[in-house]
């Protein structure tokens, strides 16, 4: 699971960086995105939060090569990506279609990667 555990790092770094942003300039970071609605600064700010703790989970899991949880985590970040959907649809905000194409962007590349070690696997049997 070489390729699954190296495009892990992706999402790790965006939650860090992003939720540090978020931590740090709550109001600029909407704005970054697009956003056209106006959001509570304290509550980007948790956002911020608990994306540098989800960020540091993920790098946990790539760094402890937790192999056993890398498959759910991916369907977790899908169920992330179909809400990020559902608010776009419903708010109309742009920021939420930007960061379901941030993610979406690492879903597929942990997809591809699981495709590539199976395939590797199975030439090794």
């Amino acid at each position: 699971m070489k390729y699954v555990r190296l495009s892990l790092v992706y999402p790790a770094i965006y939650l860090l960086i992003g939720g540090l942003a978020a931590m740090i300039f709550p109001a600029k970071l909407p704005l970054l995105f697009f956003s056209t609605a106006g959001y509570p600064e304290v509550a980007v700010q948790f956002v911020g939060v608990l994306s540098c703790v989800l960020g540091f989970l993920i790098s946990l899991i790539a760094y402890k090569r937790l192999e056993v949880l890398y498959l759910p985590l991916l369907w977790l970040r899908l169920f992330v990506g179909i809400w990020l959907l559902a608010f776009y649809f419903s708010q109309k905000d742009l920021m939420f279609l930007i960061i379901f194409c941030l993610g979406g962007f690492g879903v597929l590349l942990s997809f591809f990667s699981l495709f590539m070690d199976r395939k590797n696997k199975n030439q090794k049997t």
